[in-house]
């Protein structure tokens, strides 16, 4: 884990790499690990409009109501 909490499956999902997302699910990554601020892969995801990588934390279990230390959920 880095200093600001996130994880790979964090930089994977801000970066839109659908790839390695699901390289990192395969390899049983924690897709509702959350970050300093609160935030999901999937938070991330969604927010950055990374649609095909929001289906992918979605379709592997990713909690949609999820809240943020704001109280926002991903979707």
């Amino acid at each position: 884990m880095f200093q600001d909490e996130r994880t790979p499956v964090h930089w994977a999902a801000s970066s839109g790499s659908l790839e390695i997302v699901r390289y990192l699910i395969d390899h049983k990554a924690e897709v509702d690990k959350v970050d300093g601020s609160g935030w999901s892969a999937l938070h991330i995801a969604a927010s950055a409009g990374h649609d095909d990588v929001v289906e992918e934390l979605v379709g592997s279990g990713a909690d949609v109501n999820r809240r943020n230390s704001k109280g926002i959920t991903p979707l």
